[in-house]
């Protein structure tokens, strides 16, 4: 019988198996600490290196422009000065801007197997990806406007969004975000 707090296995108590893992000697967290900003630094200069992806955001709405432009409660529409339709904003009293924004990334064009171990390590169908896939990694800024986004262009290909997106650094420090997106007019 073992007892509280003890791992139980088939053969009896479970044992601690001594690991490989070896650091510098003299190694800390200071140490550490120390080597975010060069890793920062390098990562930086990847993504500025990299190529850009151009997210689609949902669209936004501005008051209309034109000065003149005055509801009309007995149309239901917004009039111009001449008394007809407003032409800036057709009647609407906004008017609609389609919007994107541009983020340098790191990004990696692929169709391997991802998820071998759903299928036991096989690359059958229920493992594959049978569509173009992007990794993409760009600035920690980006995860709001990707979760916004309504698809992207990435090396001129629109893409769609496959899964929700991941925060990532280096010593629990997050500075860049990783997606994946699939194209989108297969």
């Amino acid at each position: 019988m073992r007892s509280a707090g003890e791992p139980e296995s088939w053969f009896g108590k479970m044992t601690l198996v001594p690991n490989g893992e070896s650091f510098y000697p003299g190694a800390s967290g200071s140490i550490v600490t120390n080597r975010l900003g060069v890793f920062q630094k390098h990562m930086d200069s990847i993504l500025l290196g990299g190529t850009t992806i151009l997210l689609d955001l949902p669209a936004g709405s501005t008051d209309c422009p034109d000065p003149d432009c005055r509801y009309n409660p007995s149309y239901d529409q917004f009039m111009g000065a001449n008394g007809a339709i407003c032409r800036s904003c057709r009647g609407k009293g906004k008017v609609w801007d389609h919007r994107e924004t541009l983020y340098h990334c790191n990004r990696r064009w692929e169709n391997e197997p991802i998820a071998k171990s759903l299928t036991g390590n096989e690359a059958t169908e229920g493992g594959r990806i049978n569509t173009n896939m992007v990794r993409v990694k760009t600035h920690i800024s980006s995860y709001g406007d990707i979760l916004k986004s309504t698809g992207a262009t990435v090396d001129d290909i629109k893409v769609k969004l496959w899964q929700t997106p991941r925060k990532t650094g280096w010593n629990g420090q997050l500075f860049y975000v990783i997606s994946w997106w699939e194209e989108a007019n297969k």
